[in-house]
């Protein structure tokens, strides 16, 4: 079983203040989800990535990213960066919660599949994960209520997953939104 717990920064409105971001506050986003709205369009593209050999900020600027084809409308655009908290890493874990995440959003939140840019991680990973998602402002301040219809209202603050290996599927058990009780001696 494996426990991520990520900070999610945002929302950005564009990639520079991101990459002013990473530069202020260190390079290491490894993973980043937004939605934005193309040229035209009425509906939503929801998009989750990773960065791991480069910040969040740097893979984003790439030629042919994704999030050029939402750019330009920087009024309905919001992205969020994601550190990981408790650990330091590896490539296959950045793998596995980008998996878990990207088809969560895909088979969970995001309908019809077409809005979701992502053509690969439709189906989640076949090893137990738990995510517990938090969210901080762009000055690193924690934001303790939800916009409606953000991104941070429609990710679940903690994901648990259990794959049952013998059938390739999963059962998620998600905690939307956690909420101070009491403090204990």
């Amino acid at each position: 079983m494996k426990v991520f717990i990520l900070q999610w920064y945002g929302p950005f409105h564009d990639l520079d203040s991101i990459r002013k971001f990473e530069s202020d506050h260190g390079n290491d986003t490894y993973l980043y989800i937004f939605r934005g709205k193309k040229k035209n369009a009425k509906k939503y593209t929801y998009y989750c990535g990773q960065a791991f050999k480069q910040s969040a900020g740097t893979r984003m600027k790439n030629t042919n990213h994704h999030v050029k084809e939402v750019i330009e409308r920087s009024d309905v655009l919001d992205i969020w960066v994601g550190k990981f908290l408790n650990t330091a890493p590896s490539k296959d874990d950045v793998n596995k919660v980008e998996n878990l995440l990207i088809s969560f959003m895909h088979q969970h939140l995001i309908t019809p599949p077409e809005e979701m840019s992502n053509e690969t991680n439709y189906y989640c990973p076949q090893c137990q994960i738990y995510i517990i998602n938090e969210w901080y402002d762009t000055r690193t301040k924690e934001i303790p209520v939800y916009k409606r219809g953000s991104l941070c209202s429609l990710l679940p603050d903690v994901i648990a997953h259990y794959p049952h290996n013998e059938t390739k599927t999963s059962s998620v058990y998600c905690a939307k939104k956690l909420s101070y009780i009491t403090e204990l001696k």
